[in-house]
């Protein structure tokens, strides 16, 4: 579109010069862009503010990651280890009331020698069926057998009861997973064919 000349000395209309980054109908570089561009800075830079925030909600996003993984791998671990009580307790009781052989358990018993009637101990001593004595009992963190066979470790305490003519056990485990420890306890009752 051509301008009409109406300047009063007849010269010329000739238009302001742009700047090279911008062409005609390019509107983005606003009343600095010209400042800008002219002192080496692109009018599509970030600026320092804009930076800084990025870096800070960049950081918040990393601490809260670290974090959660930190806490679920720690829940995690602990999940783990009461399982593996869980499961070590349950073989245990399971030996001594089955036997880890035939007829060799608790419930096989055809007499139980102690604990007496009505008490308590950390061991148990018992004929079983085919008439061999037989003893499981605490020792060291440990639950064993009279021949010295491990049942079961990681034992904070055991105790066998002997009340109504029946077994009685009560047995806690533990172990220790980063900085705490996990604990499991357990009991059963074991009816001797006595």
């Amino acid at each position: 579109m051509l301008r009409k000349n109406n300047r009063p000395d007849g010269a010329a209309f000739t238009p302001p010069p742009q700047s090279p980054a911008l062409k005609d109908g390019d509107r983005r570089g606003g009343i600095c862009s010209g400042r800008m561009e002219a002192a080496g800075f692109s009018s599509r830079s970030f600026t320092l503010l804009e930076l800084l925030i990025g870096a800070i909600v960049f950081g918040l996003v990393a601490i809260v990651t670290v974090y959660s993984y930190t806490m679920i791998n720690r829940m995690w671990k602990e999940d783990l280890a009461l399982n593996e009580l869980s499961h070590n307790a349950n073989i245990a009781l399971e030996k001594m009331s089955r036997g880890a052989a035939a007829n060799t358990g608790l419930m096989a018993a055809s007499s139980v020698e102690s604990p007496a009637l009505g008490a308590s101990s950390d061991s148990v001593n018992y004929t079983d069926m085919n008439n061999v004595a037989r003893r499981f009992y605490y020792s060291g963190g440990n639950i064993r057998t009279e021949s010295e066979s491990l049942i079961v470790s990681n034992v904070t305490s055991v105790t066998f009861s002997n009340i109504d003519h029946m077994i009685r056990i009560n047995l806690i485990l533990h172990k220790h997973v980063v900085d705490k420890e996990i604990v499991f306890s357990v009991q059963t009752r074991v009816s001797p064919r006595n």
